[in-house]
């Protein structure tokens, strides 16, 4: 559920930062600022934040805040559509994804026997992470060349938002279930 607000927050972002800076230079400088603002703020949360929340609210509501994140600005997005909404959501999607969902997903494999760790952990990095690219890259170009405006795509991304969301909470309910009956062991 990631894949397809990310794929689609880097297809706007490309075609808005051209836009906006048609030189190649201040492109750049943009999109470094947007990574160093981006890096910044996850180092701070994972030093400071993460720890002490996926402890306290557990894996479900941890992994939740992504999709959370994603339907308050894809929202945002589709009543106001412009590039410095666009790198907000991002930096605000990305910081989530790396200091909270990442680590709340790697705790889902605590749970877990080695041999599915190290079936599953490969098949989400190759084919659900990399397939999911193309196939996200796909769609937004298929709607794109509909006709689909800005606001129009950012509404498509909010059903998977939706059903993400609902995928952590089952996802964390699960893991503490399983968590719950190894502690019974």
């Amino acid at each position: 559920m990631f894949l397809v607000g990310s794929g689609f927050l880097y297809m706007l972002k490309a075609g808005l930062v051209r836009a906006e800076y048609p030189d190649r230079a201040a492109r750049g400088a943009f999109l470094a600022r947007v990574d160093l603002i981006t890096n910044s703020a996850t180092l701070l949360l994972q030093v400071f934040v993460t720890g002490r929340f996926l402890p306290r609210f557990g894996v479900g509501l941890t992994l939740g805040i992504v999709p959370l994140v994603t339907i308050a600005g894809f929202g945002a997005l589709a009543a106001a559509p412009a590039l410095m909404m666009v790198a907000g959501i991002e930096v605000t999607r990305r910081v989530s994804e790396f200091a909270m969902s990442k680590p709340a997903r790697e705790v889902l494999f605590t749970v877990a026997g080695s041999r599915a760790r190290f079936q599953s952990k490969p098949l989400m990095d190759t084919l659900v992470y990399r397939g999911g690219d193309v196939v996200v890259a796909h769609g937004y170009e298929g709607l794109a060349a509909a006709g689909v405006g800005t606001s129009g795509l950012a509404l498509a991304v909010l059903p998977f938002a939706a059903a993400g969301l609902g995928l952590a909470l089952v996802l964390g309910r699960m893991h503490a279930a399983r968590q719950h009956a190894g502690e019974k062991d």
